[in-house]
């Protein structure tokens, strides 16, 4: 394969956004006294860039971007208060609800960008181009236990309407041959499904350790997978994303690391699987998946900085290596 300076840098970039999170908490660490923004019940905005940069690579799942907003605690359309009263809160009593709504792009791509034709032995390229709308709501279970519940509906475009290779041509600096070759065009949808506990200890200064073990699913035609996924988290005033408070919460300065270990077990993935309706090309899929994610977030009064690295087992037998990529979050709090 060519040389890639565009994803060098990129990668370059995301290193060094891990490392300056990691340099950040350690003076942060030090301002016991400090105050800022840690409120989670209130309106939350999410810009969200992914890159396989990280590992020198353009390949499989290459590029991600995503805007993704939560509304206030119970400031929320009418549709969606509906629609968590029609819908039983099994296992927990829902006392806080949150209306999401999400909006990005994904890029597929095999690994040979050089050649023209079909490359019969690699995934499809593909681009997906959506829109989601969703509910999240918040509450206690057994013994007092918080939970988080999610449920959210994704729609949109496969094919030459996602602009897929226009972005990867614009933003990785280079022009694969084998776009020609992409998924044709389908409007594809996915209804996902996600609960998750919480065990949250205290260690003293402010310190906290957390671990949040959930389940997951989601059903269309785009994707149907279920799957169980444990994040842990260490560090100085984690954000308690499940509380119920009665108000604004404290502004604190903070910094943690996380990781998280997951599966899945996959019954359809349209990127692997080709198009819904017409013939095209397509993989073997592997039925299970690991996912393993390390990464660290900084509290910066309304802003949390975030960056990753992602981990992800073979997805399908064709398949030589694993892949990875790095993941950069700001979330904008007001």
């Amino acid at each position: 394969m060519g040389k890639k300076p565009a994803q060098s840098k990129a990668g370059r970039g995301i290193g060094s956004a891990v490392l300056g999170i990691a340099l950040a908490g350690c003076q942060l660490a030090a301002w016991d006294n400090a105050r800022a923004d840690q409120g989670w019940e209130g309106h939350i905005l999410n810009l969200t860039w992914e890159n396989d940069a990280t590992r020198g690579s353009d390949r499989h799942y290459t590029q991600g971007a995503k805007i993704g907003y939560l509304s206030a605690d119970d400031i929320v359309p009418r549709w969606t208060r509906r629609l968590s009263g029609w819908i039983p809160a099994i296992g927990f009593e829902a006392e806080r609800v949150k209306f999401t709504f999400e909006t990005g792009q994904e890029i597929y791509t095999p690994e040979d960008l050089s050649a023209p034709e079909l490359v019969r032995n690699d995934r499809p390229y593909a681009g997906w181009l959506y829109g989601s709308l969703g509910l999240q709501r918040r509450g206690r279970g057994p013994r007092d236990t918080a939970v988080i519940e999610s449920l959210r509906f994704d729609l949109g475009l496969i094919g030459r309407e996602s602009l897929a290779e226009d972005a990867q041509k614009t933003w990785h600096g280079r022009a694969p041959e084998g776009w020609d070759h992409q998924l044709k065009s389908e409007v594809a949808f996915a209804v996902r499904y996600e609960r998750s506990y919480q065990l949250r200890v205290p260690l003293g200064r402010n310190w906290v350790f957390e671990e949040d073990p959930g389940l997951e699913a989601a059903l269309g035609t785009l994707d149907m997978h279920a799957g169980i996924k444990a994040v842990s988290k260490l560090g100085y005033r984690v954000p308690d994303r499940y509380e119920v408070p009665s108000g604004p919460t404290p502004r604190q300065l903070g910094v943690y690391a996380f990781g998280s270990l997951g599966g899945r077990a996959v019954g359809h993935n349209l990127f692997l699987d080709g198009n819904t309706w017409r013939r095209s090309h397509h993989v073997s899929k592997e039925t299970l998946l690991g996912i393993m994610s390390v990464g660290g977030t900084v509290l910066l009064g309304p802003v949390e900085l975030t960056a990753s690295n992602n981990y992800l087992t073979r997805e399908f037998r064709e398949q030589k290596n694993s892949d990875s990529f790095g993941s950069v979050t700001v979330s904008l709090k007001f």
